[in-house]
């Protein structure tokens, strides 16, 4: 052989250790390895230099004590070949791995031991597999020998035998004979079998046994069998199939037979137990239904009389939410903590009054509800009936003495807990007597009748309408404002009275006096404040009759004030007291200045100067609103023309209120001014309360802000968010602009909720495609806030007071370019 056929001979050799599963390896004399093939480091990851120098019985994880390990030690000693050997060795990811190994000894030619060198390949897989297939027929064994009944399997060919496994637990140890084998053969004819099966149920055995035989067809059955040596009768249930063997259309009859004796007895006594229990609900006098997911799947007959079906049937299938009431409370109290009365209905709607006994039961995911129903309906309506009368008027229907009193008590508690404001309204006929005296009792129990129903129309549903006996009445108003609002429900009262009664088919006149008491402004205790309105009553009697009073200390003290407040306004608007400040709107992204509202101001001659929330008010009950609302407006607009010759071009806006809207003449007004001042409509706009959005007459003041919009005056929604408003007209109404409260900007950083609403009402201007102003912006980490939410605009002390005409333009040439928010 030339050097190059023994260079090709090596490559080749290399080229197939290089892909064989098998990997060689070679010892020297003290067994140490010296060369392992690149395959055993692929396999383990393992290291050459940490393999080689160390000895086979080194490697092998279970120690050179293992009965195996010290075997191979002493043939390795004996320098005896050997194969088949298996080690044990943990590789570089810390996995076992179980290697089979092949080597033989290597002499030199004197006959001196050198070594060992052999083969080896990796087995894992291998002994995992083998080692689960005896665990799998390890535990298929133990059950089959633990099985409560007897496990048969038989070939195809022949009529038998059949073996046999367990049963002992199914007839003791006359499984043995009724198989019709005996403990060391394990087999048995199949006819014996077949013999013990009770004649009723061994023809439909004999057919399913055929049809598994001639066309593989698996069955369960339940059968009656013979026990062998007793003759007792017993209940089986035998499973079998037919499984395919690992020849080529081979096939086994397998199967099981368990004694279900037992079982059987338990489901005829709970048939005989469910018999008993449905006769005695069919026969109970109560109603009793059981639902399922809300639907009836059981009603006995007492049920289906109680809900007006026809029968028990009827009622079948139908959600129980159909008959229960949730939510409606009854008059009286009424049953107990444990059996609740509730309002049911029947099927024809009327009302049933239920003392109910609910239980749940749950069973996996199935929910079930059983109810029994007592009817009381009967006697709680006669007792609400009691209740009615003893808390009501029987003349009139409405609330007596007793009842007021109840509702007054809790009036009271709750106003105490709200903080909120309540006016007793004491009414007392006027001429009753005369009445009577003229036209009988008869006509003065109409009379008064009739006044009741002319009350009833002009109070709440929120407030209590009383005759507390003979002609007198009480009102009780709850949440007032203040004493405008008592007022006002007295007038209307009042007015319940400009016509006459007809009585007898006559004309009746009636008047009424009403007096009037405040809490907490007068009292805060019910005898207190029945005490003063009953004075305030007779005060109003005294000032001629058909009127209304207040409770006098408090009243005085008002009306000095506004009527004082109220001849200083009319001289302030006529004098030129009335003036305008300016706080600027800017831009929040560059405190650029974009805009301006104008705030009213009083410069009262002895007080100085006096704020809106002090005299707005008076304006507004004293009938001034209008004068003071149109004389803003004036001046906004000579002051745009005023700025306008100084090259100040900055828009206005001017809060208009909902009583100068209602004016007809408002948008011809405001025309005239804008051509009079030669006002920019552009430059000028409206700031109206969101209120106007539910103004009944919502439709005329679309109609006039339409006007105003085209007139090219900007409307915006002042304080959004203090009142109530309607999604629906703030799209539909040509409003541009949403100014958010100050209260609401004044939690942000503060007040997570307030923070949440600012941003619905920046996503919702947005929505709707309008401008956003903030109101109030005091702190750097508002402006921050409102940035971040895209509201663009804001105004308040964090960049500007209100400032007055002449100081303004000044302000606006130093906002001219972005800057820095003044501190």
């Amino acid at each position: 052989m030339t050097r190059a056929d023994g260079v090709q001979e090596m490559q080749r050799l290399r080229d197939f250790l290089s892909v064989a599963s098998d990997w060689l390896w070679e010892t020297d004399a003290a067994l140490r390895l010296v060369w392992l093939s690149h395959g055993f480091f692929a396999v383990t990851g393992l290291a050459p230099e940490a393999v080689l120098g160390l000895s086979c019985v080194a490697l092998d994880r279970r120690g050179a004590d293992h009965p195996d390990v010290r075997a191979h030690l002493a043939d390795l000693e004996a320098r005896r070949p050997f194969r088949g050997h298996r080690l044990e060795l943990v590789d570089a990811r810390g996995r076992l791995r179980i290697l089979e190994a092949a080597g033989r000894p290597v002499f030199d030619p004197d006959r001196q031991f050198l070594g060992y060198r052999g083969s080896a390949v990796d087995v894992t897989h291998e002994v995992e597999l083998e080692r689960a297939l005896r665990e799998s027929e390890q535990r298929f064994r133990s059950l089959v020998t633990n099985m409560r009944g007897i496990v048969f399997y038989r070939g195809e060919a022949g009529p038998g035998p059949y073996g046999y496994r367990s049963g002992l637990s199914l007839y003791g140890a006359d499984v043995w004979e009724i198989a019709g084998a005996n403990e060391t053969e394990g087999e048995a004819p199949v006819t014996r079998w077949y013999q013990a099966i009770h004649p009723e149920d061994r023809p439909r055995y004999l057919e399913l046994e055929r049809r598994r035989k001639e066309h593989g067809e698996p069955y369960s059955l339940d059968y009656r069998i013979y026990h062998p040596a007793t003759g007792e009768l017993r209940w089986v249930r035998e499973v079998a199939w037919v499984s395919c063997g690992p020849a080529p259309g081979q096939r086994f009859f397998d199967g099981y037979v368990l004694d279900i004796t037992e079982q059987k007895r338990n489901e005829l006594a709970l048939r005989e137990s469910e018999r008993r229990w449905r006769t005695l609900i069919e026969a109970a006098p109560v109603a009793i239904l059981v639902a399922e997911d809300g639907k009836i799947t059981l009603a006995n007959r007492s049920a289906a009389r109680l809900l007006g079906a026809a029968s028990p049937e009827q009622l079948l299938g139908c959600a129980i939410a159909r008959f229960r009431t949730k939510g409606e409370r009854l008059a009286v109290p009424a049953g107990t903590e444990e059996h609740p009365v509730q309002v049911w209905r029947r099927l024809d709607g009327r009302r049933l009054l239920c003392e109910v006994g609910e239980v749940e039961l749950t069973e996996g995911e199935r929910r079930t509800l059983q109810y029994v129903l007592v009817d009381l309906t009967a006697r709680i309506e006669a007792q609400e009936r009691a209740w009615y009368l003893a808390l009501h008027d029987p003349l009139t229907g409405l609330t007596n003495r007793a009842g007021f009193a109840d509702r007054l008590a809790h009036a009271l508690a709750v106003r105490t807990r709200r903080r909120s404001r309540l006016a007793l309204h004491l009414i007392d006929l006027d001429g009753f007597k005369e009445v009577n005296d003229t036209f009988g009792h008869a006509a003065g129990d109409e009379l008064l009748r009739q006044v009741a129903q002319r009350l009833r129309k002009v109070v709440r549903n929120t407030d209590t309408l009383a005759r507390l006996g003979g002609d007198e009445f009480a009102v009780l108003q709850l949440d007032i404002a203040g004493p405008e609002d008592a007022a006002v429900l007295a007038k209307r009262l009042l007015d319940g009275f400009a016509r006459p009664f007809a009585i007898d088919n006559q004309d009746v006149h009636a008047g009424a006096s009403i007096g009037l008491a405040l809490c907490p402004d007068d009292a805060v205790d019910a005898e207190t404040l029945l005490r003063k309105a009953d004075l305030a009553m007779y005060r109003a009697k005294e000032q001629g009759r058909g009127t209304f009073a207040f409770f006098v200390p408090m009243l005085d003290r008002m009306l000095q004030l506004r009527r004082a407040m109220d001849a200083e306004l009319r001289r302030a608007l006529e004098h030129g007291e009335i003036f305008l400040l300016f706080q600027p709107k800017v831009d929040l992204e560059d405190g650029r200045i974009v805009g301006a509202e104008a705030l009213v101001r009083w410069r009262h001659p002895g007080r100085g100067l006096i704020g809106p929330d002090e005299f707005v008010p008076v304006a507004e009950s004293g009938g001034l609103i209008r004068p003071l609302g149109a004389r803003v407006l004036e001046l906004a607009c000579r002051q745009l023309a005023d700025w306008r010759r100084i090259g100040l071009a900055l828009p206005v806006a001017v809060n208009v209120s909902a009583a100068q809207l209602r004016e007809d003449s408002f948008v011809d007004r405001l025309e005239r001014l804008l051509r009079h001042y030669r006002v920019e409509p552009q430059l000028l706009g409206i700031e109206i309360t969101e209120s106007l959005l539910v103004d009944p007459g919502h439709e005329q003041l679309d109609q006039r802000l339409r006007h105003i919009a085209q007139l090219g005056v900007e409307v915006a929604i002042d304080d959004f968010g203090t009142g109530y408003s309607s999604l629906l007209n703030l799209k539909r109404m040509p409003v541009q602009v949403i100014k958010i409260d100050r209260s609401f900007v004044a939690g942000i950083g503060r007040d997570r909720e307030s923070e949440s609403i600012v941003e619905a009402m920046v996503h919702l201007a947005h929505t709707l495609g309008k401008t956003v102003v903030a109101e109030g912006v005091e702190r750097d980490e508002q402006a921050d806030f409102l940035r971040a939410r895209g509201c663009r605009l804001g105004q308040g002390f964090l960049y500007a007071p209100p400032l007055s005409a002449e100081a303004l333009p000044a302000f606006a040439a130093s906002r001219s370019s972005p800057v820095v928010a003044a501190r």
